[in-house]
């Protein structure tokens, strides 16, 4: 497990490959404990999420933080919704998973702008459509600060 010194430590980001499985798992389990932050409640095994990393087309790919190789204190996801409908080749969501400690540090939007600027990323004209947005604000789910337009 990383150590914790958020403060003075420089981070890395680079793409995940499938031997660094291991070190995203125990970060998930450290957040699915929590109970707060993710509807992750049991993370993959090793194995799987080696699978996973794997599996991600070239549009697709995980990003991590780290403080030093093998020193993993965070990562995003970037998944296709729905890959086998051309339709939706537009649709991706974003996950971003931070060891507790080293959370309100910065890495979440370093993170963002690693993936952001990715050329094998997908065109995502914005993170929820006006449509969906106006939905979400009637319901309650968003409120103003949400209907800004994010193009990536």
């Amino acid at each position: 497990m990383p150590t914790a010194n958020p403060s003075h430590a420089p981070i890395s980001i680079r793409k995940a490959a499938k031997a660094d499985a291991p070190a995203l798992v125990t970060i998930l389990e450290g957040i699915a404990a929590e109970r707060v932050h993710s509807a992750i409640d049991v993370p993959w095994t090793d194995e799987k999420e080696r699978k996973y990393l794997g599996s991600l087309s070239a549009r697709e790919g995980v990003h991590l933080a780290e403080t030093a190789p093998g020193n993993v204190v965070g990562f995003q996801v970037l998944d296709l919704w729905a890959p086998t409908l051309s339709s939706m080749r537009h649709v991706a969501q974003l996950g971003t998973f931070l060891l507790p400690e080293w959370r309100r540090q910065g890495i979440g939007r370093e993170l963002f702008s690693t993936t952001a600027a990715s050329p094998e990323k997908p065109r995502i004209r914005s993170l929820l459509s006006r449509y969906a947005r106006r939905i979400y604000r009637r319901r309650r789910f968003i409120s103003d600060w949400d209907s800004v337009r994010v193009d990536v």
